[in-house]
């Protein structure tokens, strides 16, 4: 059993952000998260300089308005405790049906975020449990925060990405 303590976890650096902003633009239409992004700090031009484009081919404007998408998702991630209680939606036929075993890995940090899911896909029951922080993709909560949450609306995912989904603690079902 787990100890409730503060997480070691510190956030997501400005670059960690910038980076899964950068990797979620593929098939985006977007050339770039701002306008000079990806030279920035050398002498080099940006590949597509001579491309005519206007503000609607990067995800910002500028590189302020990319600092202050930061500084949103920075103040938007809450302060993880260690283990991190999670919530998962699903359906099934009956309490008995649901999966305890493997209960998948696409989790959410937020209960109402769960069950805003849950209204999407008829779910009727909320899973509910505790994961280590060490049985954490950190770099997937990140990338899926960027694509799935980072608008900031009341449809966002809040995903936590379990690495190994018979490893959830205190695992343990609600009919919703």
């Amino acid at each position: 059993m787990f100890k409730l303590k503060m997480a070691s976890w510190s956030g997501f650096s400005t670059e960690e952000i910038l980076q899964a902003v950068k990797n979620s633009l593929s098939g985006s239409g977007y050339y770039d998260i701002y306008y000079g992004y990806e030279v920035e700090g050398t002498n080099d031009v940006p590949w597509y300089a001579d491309d005519g484009l206007d503000e609607d081919s990067f995800m910002f404007l500028s590189k302020e308005k990319a600092l202050q998408y930061v500084d949103e998702v920075q103040s938007m991630m809450p302060d993880f405790f260690d283990p991190v209680p999670v919530y998962r939606a699903v359906r099934a036929k009956s309490i008995e049906e649901v999966d305890l075993e493997s209960p998948g890995t696409c989790w959410s940090f937020e209960r109402f975020s769960a069950l805003e899911f849950g209204v999407h896909n008829g779910s009727n029951f909320l899973l509910l449990g505790e994961v280590a922080h060490s049985n954490i993709d950190w770099d997937m909560v990140l990338s899926n925060f960027v694509v799935f949450s980072g608008n900031f609306e009341a449809d966002d995912e809040n995903e936590i990405v379990v690495i190994d989904d018979t490893e959830i603690f205190n695992l343990r079902v609600e009919e919703i």
